[in-house]
């Protein structure tokens, strides 16, 4: 039974509740984020190359509190630690509130607000707001995705050499090292390589069939929950490098977006390096 049924056992009305209020939140954030853009911002650094801005902190806090009002018995997920939050709750909220923060924060418009909803750790609802241009894309497990409305469909390329392929780099320099190994491989094979900076945004671009391969060694729950399901539903794939589908409750299970012929020959083509690493 999909998890929207499992879930919305009293009707619709509780589910486009959540969706609504995903949607109002990812918004006043992304306004938020717009208005702080290009001010002076308190950078503060959480680890080596991993920064955050007071921007991400007001937006997190703007989504919070919102939840909270409408939706106090759910669990909260958030990539900017808050000690008073809980993700103890069949009903998850998973929120990155500015993905993409080192683009953000040296005032390259690329970034996006993320926020995801799960049920028993089954991905529920996805909104990614790219408030530069305004638009919101999202998507309901089992009833499609679009953006600003309109619907979704990844691409129908069914081979390496017309791909735009798209990366985004890890922190730490083995990391990092993989990550030029794997594309030392792939970058022979596809038509032309894009390092984007926001992990949602690329995900979402995909559904979009704006990109048609994307790949990234070290996604967090926040990057994939929303992005993922939107994918997924516009007809895409989501999985490992070893060819394990999308599974919020296996991180091994993320890390490669295509379509579906394509996830198929890039699983395959990095098989022998996957299979020796």
């Amino acid at each position: 039974m999909p998890a929207k049924n499992r879930y919305n056992h009293g009707g619709m009305n509780q589910q486009q509740a959540i969706l609504q209020t995903a949607i109002e939140a990812a918004r006043a954030a992304g306004a938020l984020a717009l208005a702080r853009r290009g001010h002076s911002l308190a950078v503060e650094q959480k680890g080596f190359r991993d920064f955050v801005t007071a921007a991400d902190k007001e937006a997190q806090r703007l989504i919070i509190d919102l939840i909270g009002e409408r939706f106090p018995d759910h669990g909260i997920i958030a990539e900017e630690e808050d000690d008073s939050l809980s993700a103890e709750s069949d009903t998850v909220w998973i929120i990155d509130p500015i993905d993409g923060t080192s683009n953000y924060a040296n005032d390259i418009p690329v970034f996006a607000v993320s926020i995801a909803v799960a049920h028993h750790k089954h991905p529920l609802i996805g909104v990614v707001y790219d408030p530069v241009h305004d638009q919101l894309f999202s998507a309901v497990a089992g009833e499609g995705s679009t953006v600003n409305g309109q619907p979704l469909q990844v691409n129908s390329k069914n081979g390496l050499g017309d791909a735009f392929l798209a990366l985004d780099w890890s922190r730490g320099g083995s990391q990092r090292q993989t990550t030029l190994d794997i594309l030392g491989v792939l970058a022979h094979e596809v038509r032309t390589v894009r390092a984007v900076g926001s992990a949602a945004l690329a995900i979402v671009w995909i559904a979009a069939g704006r990109l048609d391969i994307y790949f990234n060694i070290n996604l967090k729950l926040w990057d994939i929950a929303a992005a993922g399901l939107i994918v997924q539903e516009a007809g895409g794939q989501v999985g490992g490098f070893d060819g394990r589908l999308f599974d919020l409750r296996d991180a091994a299970s993320w890390g490669v977006v295509a379509n579906k012929p394509l996830y198929a020959q890039t699983v395959a083509c990095l098989q022998p390096y996957t299979s020796a690493s």
